[in-house]
């Protein structure tokens, strides 16, 4: 590990108090708030002083040439309404997993289509920052 618990804890805490998420949704949101401590713990998310989430991919997005096409993200601090929605153009409203992917990529500014290669680990943080995002 690279930082103390109680460290990330705090990390997360101030993030969520800069959010200002209701009890209520940090309460459904439990599990999430877990694996983002455990993601700032490992050195692998860090909570930036403007409040933008900065991740490092487990596994980079690679070319076919093995080049890196894609090794962080960085989460907006927060977002319009209208700005997801561009992301969730043509998504139904059933398609939760495609809504979670557009959220991400409206967090990050990127194409839904390259946050869609994104392996299940590092999926796994960023749909757990963009829950709060809902």
């Amino acid at each position: 590990m690279k930082v103390e618990r109680k460290f990330a804890e705090e990390q997360i805490e101030k993030w969520i108090d800069f959010k200002r998420v209701k009890k209520s949704i940090r309460k459904r949101n439990e599990e999430q708030e877990k694996i983002l401590i455990e993601a700032i713990e490992y050195g692998d998310l860090n909570v930036e002083d403007d409040m933008s989430l900065t991740y490092t991919l487990l596994e980079p997005v690679k070319t076919k040439d093995g080049e890196i096409m894609l090794d962080k993200l960085v989460f907006m601090p927060r977002i319009r309404k209208e700005q997801l929605n561009r992301k969730y153009s043509g998504i139904k409203t059933t398609d939760a997993d495609g809504r979670l992917l557009a959220t991400i990529a409206a967090l990050t500014e990127k194409n839904t289509g390259l946050i869609g290669k994104l392996y299940t680990e590092d999926i796994s943080v960023c749909e757990s920052i963009a829950v709060y995002f809902l």
